[in-house]
């Protein structure tokens, strides 16, 4: 009679070494959660979402796709559209379309619903008197709120 090896023991002994291309698709779905949402940043002036975050938000995407909720879309900008804050409300908005056009392409089902908001330079997570905090607001967040 044959002895039954448990699973755990076939896995340890097969183990391979993922790719680096498999290992950055791990990492950015990883960080990644439904409950955690996901951010998705922008270059400035821009509302184009580069390719790396695209990979973020199709990860994001892959995670809900399935079930039934709302996503949650808020647009934001920094505070250097010369002070003017329609400027960054309308920049904001553009960001969320962006990403509203994008999840539509991906397939949304009639389970989930959408809404979407542009705060414009309201809501800073990091001062704007620095690159690298403008750089961070230069964003928008999207979350999932399961029913």
């Amino acid at each position: 009679m044959a002895k039954a090896i448990p699973t755990k023991a076939i896995a340890q002994s097969k183990k391979q070494t993922p790719s680096k291309k498999a290992e950055a698709s791990k990492t950015a779905a990883d960080d990644i959660s439904a409950e955690k949402g996901v951010t998705i940043y922008f270059e400035s002036g821009s509302s184009k979402i580069s390719s790396n975050e695209l990979v973020k938000l199709k990860a994001f995407f892959a995670k809900v796709k399935n079930s039934k909720g709302t996503i949650v879309i808020n647009g934001h900008s920094d505070a250097s559209a010369n002070g003017e804050s329609t400027g960054n409300v309308m920049l904001s908005n553009d960001r969320s379309s962006s990403v509203l056009k994008a999840l539509h392409k991906m397939g949304l089902s009639r389970n989930i619903k959408l809404e979407m908001g542009a705060l414009g330079d309201s809501k800073p997570v990091a001062s704007n008197d620095t690159p690298e905090g403008r750089k961070l607001n230069r964003r928008v967040e999207v979350n999932f709120m399961p029913e």
